[in-house]
């Protein structure tokens, strides 16, 4: 469904709205006499699974952030701290459709102090529910300034999957491209089956991977979709006018990036395709993005459990949707307006021309395969637990395992960002240049066997190998300031 951006002035407080791929908050409203935020949420084609394969459920997960507007846009934001105390707020004017659930995946729940940045709210029912709900939130901030302050207010919401703690296999028994194995004369896949550390083979060396390395078996949320253009453009939107410039990646109109810095405030960034994924995007603009929405980069070992799952053990060169039939859509619906799809395929892959739409080379929508007439993970181009995208449209950065790994499990982002823009999170590979990261999941870009879900070659990061391997679309040596048009990711919570 197509939406417009507006601004709701009520009072003395501006409002926008804040978008998803099936998802907007509106109706923001405030009282800070009683440090509360009421919005509705509208969303759609959500589900809660408690029978079958997988087991799991999405939801979204909300955050506030606001800004006295007396000290000017010199400041960025300030992240809204939410109660720990359940009855602090209110889920419905009637019968709630959505509860919390904190982190972990405990019901009833909102994770404890420092980490209380958000509240994830998942459905109560179980099943699918493709048509949309409207339920109205009221949030208790803790940190929200008294009466008479006059606030920029905004809300925002970001759709996750629930990926629940079970075992799971790491690797797919090939050789050719650095994938995890056991040792160098044992191509089997690792079994993953706890976070007490695991020795594997890297393709190089047998490495001891720390325990506190992120193994993938606990529980964890990741995005649904990748970073849209939209949720950006919302990030630059509410950072220092003195740093957004850091983090715009530019080129626009180029490999069909629509994100532009031509408006006024307050939006200053915006695009007119607001649920395409966006590229162009560093590590470094990914990890000061994660940082800013309190949620964390993704593991390597992680990357491949939201891919693969844990019932249907592994297969060799399979791509996220289990198997490895892949073919490339090119031609879509009609207009690009948030409802368009590709009348064929199931990946944004093979450099492909589109037809139709606003054409040319580059990502599409979020999400674009999954629609009404489709029922197979192949067709929507899923992951096991319904994540999409983890193949094909634009690249994924990771945090690459290594035996000396200081990367930690749930180090969330707390909503501040570093002078200059960048992430501030103690352990998170920094935003200099760093061997710590690794592109995972293949893009739009390329034909062969990127796409893989155990795929690893650019664990070496030599000039030789992103330039011979990504030809023209990198185009330049390894950097975490490196931005093409072939890069973007999601994070975790």
């Amino acid at each position: 469904m197509k939406k417009t951006i507006i601004l709701i002035i009520i009072i003395n407080i501006y409002i926008s709205l804040a978008y998803s791929n099936g998802l907007d908050i509106s109706n923001i409203s405030i009282d800070q006499t009683n440090s509360t935020v009421s919005f509705v949420v509208n969303w759609q084609n959500s589900w809660n699974y408690t029978t079958g394969q997988p087991q799991n459920f999405d939801a979204v997960w909300i955050f506030v952030k606001f800004r006295d507007c007396s000290v000017g846009t010199a400041a960025q934001f300030t992240h809204g701290l939410v109660s720990t105390t359940i009855s602090d707020h209110s889920l419905s004017t009637g019968v709630p459709i959505l509860q919390f659930v904190n982190s972990d995946g405990v019901l009833n729940t909102i994770d404890a102090v420092p980490n209380n940045t958000g509240v994830l709210l998942k459905r109560i029912t179980t099943g699918f529910f493709s048509n949309p709900i409207s339920e109205t939130i009221k949030l208790k901030i803790t940190n929200l300034p008294a009466p008479g302050t006059t606030l920029d207010l905004r809300v925002f919401g970001i759709e996750m999957v629930y990926i629940p703690q079970e075992s799971f296999y790491l690797g797919d028994n090939n050789t050719s491209n650095n994938q995890f194995r056991t040792s160098n004369v044992n191509n089997s896949p690792i079994y993953i089956n706890g976070e007490t550390g695991y020795s594997v083979y890297n393709g190089v060396s047998q490495i001891s991977v720390p325990a506190t390395y992120p193994q993938g078996y606990n529980a964890f949320f990741c995005m649904k979709y990748e970073i849209t253009e939209q949720q950006y453009a919302d990030f630059l939107n509410t950072m220092s006018s003195a740093d957004y410039a850091n983090r715009f990646p530019g080129n626009f109109n180029s490999n069909r990036n629509r994100l532009n810095n031509g408006g006024t405030y307050p939006n200053i960034y915006f695009t007119d395709r607001p649920y395409r994924a966006q590229n162009f995007l560093s590590w470094a603009d990914i990890s000061a993005y994660l940082d800013w929405a309190c949620l964390c980069p993704i593991s390597e070992f992680q990357y491949e459990k939201a891919c693969r799952g844990s019932k249907q053990g592994y297969f060799p060169g399979e791509y996220s949707w289990g198997n490895s039939f892949k073919t490339a859509g090119n031609n879509f619906s009609g207009t690009e307006d948030g409802k368009e799809t590709l009348l064929t395929g199931n990946c944004i892959s093979g450099n492909t021309t589109f037809t139709g739409g606003d054409a040319g080379t580059g990502p599409a929508r979020a999400g674009i395969f999954a629609t009404s007439t489709v029922s197979t993970r192949e067709q929507s181009g899923a992951s096991y637990y319904g994540v999409m995208e983890l193949t094909g449209n634009v690249f994924e950065w990771c945090v690459i395992a290594t035996g000396t790994s200081t990367y930690s499990k749930q180090l969330w982002g707390d909503g501040t960002l570093a002078a200059g823009g960048t992430h501030n999170v103690a352990n998170w590979p920094l935003a200099a240049a760093s061997t710590d990261i690794i592109v995972r999941g293949g893009s739009w870009a390329l034909t062969t066997d990127y796409f893989q879900v155990s795929y690893r070659r650019f664990s070496d990061q030599t000039a030789g190998v992103w330039n011979g391997a990504l030809t023209t679309t990198v185009g330049g040596a390894f950097s975490t300031t490196l931005r093409t048009a072939v890069l973007g990711g999601r994070g975790i919570r």
